[in-house]
């Protein structure tokens, strides 16, 4: 099995939570990854290279212990993105 940063879903089903709750936020391909880059940069990673029952178990553990870092910078790269918009709000 190949190395894998499981910060990468971690981020990724915080993320999902907060879109579905703010609308406001432009969920575009190119924000979101723009959104996930950021915050994975500044987020120490989780590499693993087990098989899948030990990947969920670390998983739920990282979820954890590092949930409310992991949120604190959604939440911030979320507002400088609201504030610098990566491009023009788009017409219904």
């Amino acid at each position: 099995m190949n190395a894998h940063n499981i910060m990468e879903e971690i981020v990724q089903n915080h993320l999902d939570a907060i879109l579905s709750s703010n609308p406001g936020i432009c969920k575009c391909s190119k924000c979101i990854d723009a959104i996930l880059s950021r915050v994975l940069s500044t987020l120490p990673a989780k590499y693993i290279t087990t098989d899948s029952g030990a990947m969920y178990t670390l998983i739920d553990q990282v979820k954890v212990e590092q949930s409310s870092e992991i949120l604190k910078e959604l939440m911030k790269v979320l507002e400088d993105i609201k504030n610098h918009p990566l491009h023009q709000p788009m017409e219904d």
